[in-house]
């Protein structure tokens, strides 16, 4: 017998309004699904861990619970079970917005708000006591931000964006020279500012680049030092 058949009949799928035992069940189930999810962010220093993950889970269960609960007492055909769940998805997308950071060129918790959009979700199945649609999801959840991360590091194929200013005497070839530097270590994504001033013999250049995570913090550093004239370098 497999886990979801052992449960009770009581805590199976359907919108009716659930008894006690069932919104016990459904929003403890939440919490540990949501929890399990950021158990995975709390273990890479996000700032939305294992409490907030859990207590977005919760508070989408509870949504949909009160759903169920509202369209019962309304009456047939009178109320609608999805509609505080509606205003429960569109309303993540500002708490998602929140873990958003922008950091120099990179963007920062793009993974943790989509992962807090789908713990939503889980909580709202949940809720509306589909257990099966909660249980793959949240595993197939916690499998990509944990084994795939893994996959990214051990092929190399993670890659972060940076900010470099480079500022050095102005003499011919030297923007091209600092360009091949670049590219030797990663892509070249975009060029936001090349300023001369012919009166002070100074290059300014500031350009976008895409480094793997397989290549160490200070490899930009040392390559754009290996160009001669180079007066300062700053990466963020």
């Amino acid at each position: 017998m497999t886990l979801l058949g052992a449960m009770p009949a009581a805590l199976g799928p359907g919108l009716e309004d659930p008894g006690g035992l069932a919104v016990a069940w459904r929003l403890v189930l939440s919490a540990l699904l949501g929890g399990m999810i950021g158990a995975e962010r709390e273990y890479h220093s996000q700032a939305a861990g294992i409490r907030t993950h859990a207590i977005l889970a919760v508070g989408a269960a509870l949504g949909m619970l009160l759903s169920l609960h509202m369209a019962v007492v309304a009456g047939e055909g009178r109320g609608d079970p999805g509609r505080i769940a509606a205003q429960v998805v569109s309303g993540i997308g500002f708490l998602g917005a929140g873990a958003i950071l922008r950091l120099g060129a990179s963007i920062r918790g793009l993974t943790t708000a989509t992962s807090l959009w789908t713990v939503a979700g889980v909580g709202l199945a949940c809720g509306a006591g589909y257990y099966l649609g909660a249980f793959v999801s949240a595993a197939l959840v916690f499998a990509a931000l944990h084994w795939l991360d893994q996959a990214e590091k051990t092929l190399g194929i993670g890659r972060d964006d940076h900010s470099v200013r480079i500022v050095a005497r102005d003499r011919d070839g030297i923007a091209d020279e600092l360009r091949r530097a670049l590219a030797a270590v990663g892509i070249v994504k975009r060029v936001s500012k090349l300023t001369v001033d012919r009166t002070g013999n100074r290059l300014d250049l500031e350009v976008v680049v895409r480094v793997p995570d397989s290549v160490p913090p200070d490899a930009l550093a040392r390559a754009l030092g290996g160009v001669p004239d180079v007066q300062e370098i700053h990466v963020e």
